[in-house]
């Protein structure tokens, strides 16, 4: 089991948006969500209104991930799908042979 920061010390794993990029650069991995680039909170007059289903949009508000996008997001980290080369946490992050933790 995979415990963050055992194996891959957190300063190794930069907190970054790996979203933005891959949206504008590979939409095809997004299928299955509504308007990649839209947003599911919408202004309405004065009245902000939430879409009918949030799980089809990556982005809440614009700035803030949907939950949706954030599965998305963590299971392909998990499985090595949008890492280079593609390798799995359970493979990326193991002990070193002799390490003491």
């Amino acid at each position: 089991m995979y415990i963050p920061g055992k194996y891959c010390p957190m300063h190794l794993l930069p907190a970054v948006n790996i979203l933005a990029p891959l949206i504008y650069s590979n939409a095809n991995l997004f299928a299955g969500f509504t308007d990649p680039l839209g947003r599911c909170l919408r202004k309405d007059g004065s009245v902000l209104k939430a879409c009918a289903n949030p799980l089809e949009y990556i982005s809440w508000d614009g700035v803030h991930h949907t939950e949706a996008a954030n599965k998305w997001v963590a299971s392909h980290i998990q499985d090595g799908a949008v890492s280079a080369p593609k390798t799995p946490l359970t493979e990326a992050c193991r002990p070193v042979s002799g390490s003491h933790r």
